[in-house]
């Protein structure tokens, strides 16, 4: 998918996986920031925002945001080309407890943010990258066994710290392609400008 922007009319379509369907800053921004940093790479792609409930009118002005359960039938109607999970510090191993608009609570799972849509892309064929994740704890044996066979099926990872690329490094198979990027909060204020805030 490297590609200038002028050099290929494609027009990607891209299933965006992550926490978009809480009430975070932090976490719907993940999307802004790809969707602007993609458009300036490819032709106009087409991103689609996947979270463990649909959202109609999400947080911070981000698309609708459909449900892990719609993905598999809108990949089957018009195939997506890659799928990006990410940014955050989704790779991790807890129960996550939110609340929704309503003030009612739900649970995405230990691994269920990552795990499914790997599962997911896997059944697909679909290519898969990890965007800008943080890890903020080492792995036990059993977690960095579990964790290192869905790596195995992601092309690249990027990683937004030394430490984070330090811990998945020390868990994935040889070979697996990561790199730290710059994390999505310093690039805050060219996607939210002050005016704007």
């Amino acid at each position: 998918m490297h590609t200038n922007r002028n050099d290929d009319p494609k027009k990607y379509r891209i299933a965006h996986f992550g926490a978009f369907d809480i009430e975070s800053l932090g976490d719907s921004m993940f999307a802004r920031v790809l969707k602007t940093e993609m458009n300036r790479r490819f032709s106009d792609p087409d991103i689609t925002l996947f979270s463990l409930n649909e959202i109609e009118n999400p947080y911070n002005d981000n698309s609708h945001v459909y449900s892990y359960r719609q993905f598999d039938e809108m990949n089957r109607t018009l195939p997506f080309d890659a799928m990006i999970i990410g940014g955050g510090e989704l790779l991790n191993f807890s129960r996550i407890k939110f609340a929704d608009k309503e003030g009612t609570d739900f649970y995405y799972e230990p691994g269920e943010i990552w795990a499914e849509p790997i599962r997911m892309a896997r059944g697909s064929h679909i290519p898969v990258l990890l965007n800008c994740i943080g890890i903020i704890d080492d792995y036990t044996p059993d977690q960095a066994a579990f964790l290192r066979e869905y790596l195995s099926q992601v092309s690249c990872i990027s990683l937004r710290d030394r430490f984070s690329k330090m811990r998945i490094d020390s868990v994935c198979a040889e070979g697996t392609e990561t790199v730290e990027v710059c994390d999505n909060l310093w690039l805050f204020n060219i996607h939210y400008p002050a005016e704007e805030l």
